[in-house]
């Protein structure tokens, strides 16, 4: 998006594919010297990061059978959920390029991060936690959709519950916790580390568009 590059030119190879989640490697991250400065390798990240998990939502059955418009205006809804969600397991680790800066609001966004990648989801769980997160009949639209929706959103919270089960009696809850604490006012945080800069005044909401 720095440098207008088309967004279909993206190698997703970089982040998760869709429907596997990645093992998550314990690196010490360093700024590339192809870069010249720390953020503009963040913007880079972001970029990836935003492009791999807004794909991955549309490949989503709580989204795929909906209309483009409506899936859309759920997207713009929720994005920064997937987005945390998805950075938590990017091969990259923002948690340690993020949590030493002078930055406040690049330290919250870290500790976010850090606090789902503790939760070492598996594949099962990744992706019913991504269903319940766009999983939005409040947000369609389409009202011939939002039964669908409803029953979609009801199954992956009681299948969640049962495989969460099998590893701690509290999981269940922890990963709820997890995805609450995503707010829409960290939306904006999210926002300025990531975004703002290279895009300046373009709103969220025609990035999501633009992504299919």
């Amino acid at each position: 998006m720095r440098v207008n590059m088309n967004v279909s030119a993206v190698q997703d190879e970089r982040g998760p594919r869709k429907s596997k989640t990645p093992k998550i490697p314990e690196i010490n991250t360093i700024v590339p010297k192809n870069w010249k400065t720390r953020n503009e390798y963040i913007y880079e990240i972001g970029a990836q990061i935003f492009l791999t998990s807004l794909r991955q939502c549309r490949f989503n059955e709580s989204i795929a059978i909906l209309p483009k418009a409506d899936q859309n205006e759920i997207l713009n809804k929720t994005w920064y959920q997937s987005f945390v969600l998805m950075a938590a397991f990017w091969p990259t680790n923002l948690i340690t390029l993020l949590s030493g800066s002078n930055s406040s609001v690049e330290r919250i966004v870290a500790t976010l991060i850090a606090s789902h990648r503790a939760m070492r989801l598996d594949s099962v769980e990744y992706n019913l936690v991504l269903t319940l997160v766009l999983c939005r009949p409040d947000l369609c639209g389409s009202a011939e959709f939002r039964n669908d929706l409803t029953t979609i959103g009801t199954n992956a919270k009681d299948a969640l519950m049962k495989h969460a089960a099998f590893k701690s009696p509290t999981r269940y809850y922890g990963i709820l916790a997890c995805i609450l604490s995503v707010s829409e006012d960290l939306a904006g945080y999210i926002k300025i580390i990531f975004f703002e800069p290279s895009v300046r005044n373009v709103p969220m909401n025609h990035l999501v568009s633009v992504i299919t």
